[in-house]
C-alpha cells in the first residue's frame, strides 16, 4: 500500500489544491474529465512523452504560464502535437487554469494578465466547401421526396427543399 504513496512538496499541494478547486468549477463530471483530460495532454505534449504516459498535474509549474515566453513554447508543443485546428482547446485550457491561478495568488498577476492579453486564441476559420449541383440534380431530389415510402416525410422534405 506504501508503494503509492507519493512525498509532495508544499509548492506541488498548493498547485493541486487550486487546479482541484477550478476543475470543481466545472458543473459536469464530463466537463471537468474534459478538462482534466486536457491538462494532462498538455503536460504531455510539453514533455514529449507518449500520449498514455502517466502524468502528475501538481508536478507541472503551471504558474510559468505567466511567462509570455513560457507560454508560447507550451503552445508551440501542442500545436505541434495536435495540430493547429485541434490545438484551441488546449489553449483554453491554459489560458482557463492560468487565470485561476493568477486569481489565487498562485501566479503573477500581472503577468498572467499581459500574458493573456498578448495570447488570444486563434481559430483556424477555414472557407466552405462551395455547393455546386445543377438543376438535374435539383429536380432528382425532388423526384426522390415525392417517391419516399413514407409520404409524410417526402411531403416535409419537399416543402423544405421548395422553400
Amino acid at each position: 500500500m506504501s508503494a503509492h504513496l507519493q512525498l509532495i512538496s508544499g509548492e506541488e499541494r498548493a498547485r493541486a489544491s487550486a487546479i482541484e478547486l477550478w476543475l470543481d468549477g466545472y458543473g459536469s463530471p464530463s466537463g471537468r474529465r474534459s478538462m482534466e483530460s486536457s491538462l494532462r495532454a498538455i503536460v504531455r505534449a510539453a514533455l514529449g512523452t507518449s500520449r498514455d504516459a502517466t502524468v502528475r498535474l501538481e508536478s507541472f509549474p503551471w504558474e510559468l504560464l505567466a511567462d509570455h515566453t513560457f507560454f508560447v513554447e507550451i503552445e508551440a508543443h501542442v500545436v505541434s502535437r495536435f495540430g493547429r485546428q485541434h490545438a484551441g482547446k488546449y489553449v483554453i485550457a491554459m489560458r482557463a487554469l492560468l487565470r485561476n491561478l493568477a486569481t489565487s495568488g498562485l501566479a503573477d498577476y500581472a503577468a498572467a494578465s499581459r500574458t493573456l492579453s498578448m495570447n488570444k486564441v486563434r481559430q483556424s476559420i477555414s472557407e466552405p466547401t462551395p455547393l455546386s449541383f445543377t438543376t438535374t440534380d435539383l429536380w432528382d431530389i425532388l423526384r426522390r421526396c415525392r417517391q419516399d415510402s413514407s409520404p409524410a416525410k417526402g411531403r416535409r422534405d419537399l416543402a423544405v427543399i421548395s422553400v
